[in-house]
């Protein structure tokens, strides 16, 4: 059997209750996502069995790196259908979250020769672009610098509310202390 995997760095509970206040409330047109389910996406696995779930559960402890916060950039509407959009807060990145995306696309990708796009964001609601583009225009100061508590493999499946996630394994990632050198991304 297959399942429908990603890594994502997974924030700490300071960032996690911020990025929480942050989401608008379940309305007409939007659907925050859950707080427990917020996160960086680092790397789409596509659909793994058994053993590429049980390779990937062994590659994490090796991944699992320090990693300065991430500084917001700003929010924005991502539309993925005519009629559906996510409500995202995108990070700046930095060198060392680059380095672990790369070795993660390395790693569950290692035919593709060019980058995918990828940008550091976490997903805050998702629903019609026409009621989430009013949220936009939050001011950055209101976003947290997001700090990483631990890289985890995370199974989504379909279900009757949407894709619903369930950690399969997790690594803590070392503290690093200070802010982040982020360049635009």
């Amino acid at each position: 059997m297959s399942t429908r995997c990603f890594v994502a760095l997974l924030p700490d509970t300071a960032t996690r209750e911020a990025l929480g206040a942050l989401r608008p409330c379940r309305g007409a047109g939007c659907t925050p996502v859950p707080v427990s389910d917020l996160h960086v996406t680092l790397q789409f696995c596509a659909a793994l069995d058994d053993a590429g779930v049980a390779a990937a559960t062994t590659a994490l402890p090796g991944l699992a790196t320090a990693l300065p916060p991430l500084a917001p950039a700003g929010f924005t509407v991502w539309k993925t259908s005519p009629r559906r959009a996510a409500l995202v807060l995108c990070y700046r990145s930095n060198d060392q979250v680059r380095a672990l995306h790369e070795a993660l696309r390395r790693h569950f990708e290692p035919e593709r020769t060019e980058p995918p796009a990828w940008r550091p964001h976490v997903t805050l609601a998702r629903g019609d672009p026409a009621h989430l583009g009013d949220l936009t225009g939050r001011g950055i100061e209101a976003a947290p610098p997001f700090r990483g508590r631990s890289l985890a493999l995370i199974a989504s499946t379909a279900g009757p509310r949407g894709y619903e996630h369930q950690i399969v394994a997790s690594q803590d990632v070392p503290a690093m202390g200070g802010s982040s050198r982020a360049d635009p991304a």
